[in-house]
């Protein structure tokens, strides 16, 4: 219950992976939210939600895929 009552530090934890030289995120939630959030924090980063609340999971899936490979990071399709 500590992580509900506490206050969330996000932009901490940005900096703190930004400072290891993370840049590539997929977000693995209902929608884009803290995708946005992320890319306040970090703008030379890319963000990618996973799933969209509008659009069909499947494609949705395969485009997020794409679009980390699209940007250096390796997507094992198999």
């Amino acid at each position: 219950m500590r992580q509900v009552r506490e206050t969330v530090r996000f932009a901490e934890g940005m900096a703190a992976l930004d400072g290891v030289g993370v840049s590539r995120f997929l977000e693995l939630g209902p929608d884009g939210v803290l995708s946005a959030m992320g890319q306040d924090c970090a703008p030379e980063a890319v963000f990618v939600p996973v799933l969209r609340r509008d659009r069909p999971e499947p494609e949705t899936v395969v485009g997020a895929l794409a679009r980390v490979f699209v940007h250096g990071t390796e997507v094992d399709w198999a």
